[in-house]
């Protein structure tokens, strides 16, 4: 498939805040998670039947927020997701619940050997644990942190997601996206430095522009040269040279309408009467 054949968006997965179950995903895990489910289907509600799967991710990575800091003081992380769906006619109307946010909540079904006590460090459910999450124990909040995540099931469209976080970013408009950045960038004193990640999005997005452009280029050229055919068989043409020099400056609306011009002024020249029937007309109207 290429690409005018697929919708693509954008997702966070997970971050490293603590969820609603006061359970967290330590920065270190976040790694593991985005190696684990590149390439994972998304389903929804977590219901793994064949006819769930609605869309795959083909690219995910870690992503930090120096600045931003969770509820417990660490450097914000998340996993950001890019996924895909085939445009077709079965997949058009949750394309749509997508754009329209309707879809957005997601959550992730992974395994994981422990989730610990981030008091005592050991296992919140075992016996040597006497702390629950949630409570405060000298000024300390007890949560339970997923460790050692050994494997990836699939990612969810839900309702209401345990990770408060986790969902559709956006469509992935790149354009948009791409040149928000840059333009942020550029606002900035000194040299533009892109990451590989924009710099291979700015050459996938110019050479976008490239073939865009020549698609443009072709369409204007036919534009004009149904134009020219049109004022070649007309009966009060306009010389080809002026009419050449005046499409050139014409944009691609103004050329639309002036060959629908020259298209009616045809039709109307073929159709209309002789002067025999002008004359003879006994009545102007029909009643049916």
């Amino acid at each position: 498939m290429n690409e005018d054949e697929l919708y693509t968006f954008s997702l966070i997965l997970c971050d490293n805040e603590i969820d609603r179950d006061m359970e967290q995903f330590p920065t270190e895990e976040l790694e593991k998670i985005a190696l684990l489910f590149t390439g994972k289907t998304g389903i929804f509600d977590h219901n793994p039947k064949a006819e769930n799967q609605c869309a795959r991710i083909y690219r995910c990575a870690v992503e930090k927020d120096s600045p931003k800091r969770t509820s417990v003081g660490e450097e914000y992380a998340c996993v950001r997701a890019d996924a895909y769906i085939p445009k077709n006619d079965n997949t058009n109307h949750l394309i749509s619940d997508i754009d329209s946010g309707i879809k957005k909540e997601v959550s992730i079904g992974c395994a994981a050997r422990a989730t610990v006590c981030s008091i005592c460090g050991h296992d919140i459910n075992g016996p040597e644990c006497v702390h629950k999450k949630g409570q405060i124990y000298d000024d300390a909040l007890c949560y339970g942190k997923i460790e050692d995540i050994y494997d990836a099931y699939e990612w969810s469209f839900v309702a209401v997601p345990a990770q408060k976080n986790a969902g559709v970013i956006k469509s992935y408009n790149m354009e948009v996206d791409l040149l928000d950045s840059l333009s942020k960038k550029l606002e900035l004193q000194g040299g533009l430095y892109l990451s590989d990640k924009e710099r291979l999005e700015l050459l996938g997005y110019i050479n976008g522009l490239k073939k865009l452009s020549a698609d443009g280029e072709l369409y204007r050229k036919q534009l004009a040269n149904d134009i020219l055919k049109l004022n070649a068989f007309s009966q009060n043409g306009v010389a080809p040279g002026v009419l050449s020099s005046v499409i050139e400056r014409m944009t691609v609306d103004e050329l639309k309408a002036f060959k629908a011009a020259f298209e009616k002024n045809e039709a109307e020249a073929q159709l209309a009467p002789s002067k025999n029937e002008q004359r003879n007309k006994i009545c102007d109207e029909y009643i049916i």
